[in-house]
């Protein structure tokens, strides 16, 4: 009886653990930062920045490089607060 109650409680926190796990919303993220970038090559750059924002709430960390381009866009955009 003991296994079986030891079984059964390793079994209720695993299925705990598992469904208080957040999804990760990178792959989404990473759908529109290509996106931006047809944008950027297309010379859409205020769509591009725009889309970069929406995508930039979707993931609490996000690459360097891709910051530094979003950079480029408000500076292109005349956006000075944004380049900071």
């Amino acid at each position: 009886m003991n296994k079986q109650l030891l079984i059964f409680t390793v079994m209720l926190i695993f299925w705990f653990g598992c469904k208080r796990q957040k999804s990760s919303n990178y792959p989404e993220y990473y759908k529109l930062y290509n996106k931006v970038l047809k944008l950027e090559k297309a010379d859409r750059i205020e769509e591009a920045f725009q889309l970069f924002q929406e995508a930039e709430k979707l993931v609490e960390f996000i690459p360097v490089q891709h910051l530094l381009s979003a950079r480029s866009y408000a500076y292109k955009l005349q956006d000075c607060k944004l380049t900071l």
